[in-house]
């Protein structure tokens, strides 16, 4: 019980940039210490999807059993849609702007920063390398740019304006400066999840893997829902 506590303590005061509640943390917790693959199969009689709930950060374990998981799909003939906005190549700019909308740099070298502060044992960070070229070539990255995520938001909120502190501290370093949380749920799921279901939608591909968060599974079963309202959740 000590234990718990305390590495619970550890995920409120890590993810409190990020405007965690008491709830969210134990959420967190209990993800960071599992092992075992949650998905489901969602289809409109033309195309199957099986999507896999994934984390940023967990277990080894668990991205061990999700690459089973999809090697034994792929083997089925399915081919790979994955998350991952590509921070590590993204420009100056888009990099401050996200940060300030979500309180840190969301790429491996950002997430890794969070694990060097949580003292659960095992935790890593997730890397799609370990998911890539299983039985086949077909992998694709289905998300957008740190830039295009930034102009979205910029096109519906206003610009970001950013003080000459958070022009100048280092990126990866803490500032005082308050970040942005408001409308962010709108393009960080919500617009992300239209992207996903239109290439989806679009795809010459008729059996897809896809890895994304789980927060963003019902809202691609609505957004599908959208294009053809024969896509549903199909029965375990």
């Amino acid at each position: 019980m000590k234990f718990y506590v305390n590495s619970l303590l550890l995920v409120i005061s890590v993810l409190g940039t990020t405007s965690c509640s008491f709830k969210d943390a134990i959420k967190m917790q209990k993800q960071m210490t599992n092992t075992q693959v949650v998905s489901v199969n969602i289809s409109n009689n033309n195309k199957e999807i099986h999507y896999i709930d994934m984390i940023h950060i967990g277990q080894q374990a668990f991205y061990d059993n999700v690459k089973k998981e999809i090697l034994t799909y792929k083997q089925n003939g399915y081919v790979l849609f994955y998350e991952w906005i590509d921070y590590e190549n993204a420009d100056d700019i888009s990099l401050r702007k996200t940060k300030k909308l979500v309180g840190f740099i969301p790429s491996t070298k950002g997430y890794e920063g969070y694990v060097s502060n949580i003292k659960i044992n095992g935790v890593v960070v997730q890397n799609n390398d370990l998911f890539l070229g299983l039985e086949n070539e077909l992998d694709f990255n289905v998300d957008i740019s740190p830039k295009k995520l930034i102009s979205v938001y910029e096109e519906r909120f206003g610009v970001i304006e950013l003080s000459s502190e958070e022009l100048e501290t280092p990126i990866y370093s803490e500032t005082k400066a308050k970040r942005i949380d408001k409308n962010l749920e709108e393009i960080i799921l919500n617009y992300r999840n239209e992207y996903l279901a239109k290439q989806i939608h679009k795809s010459e591909y008729d059996k897809i893997i896809v890895i994304y968060g789980a927060a963003h599974q019902k809202g691609l079963v609505e957004e599908l829902q959208k294009l053809d309202d024969n896509w549903n959740l199909l029965a375990n």
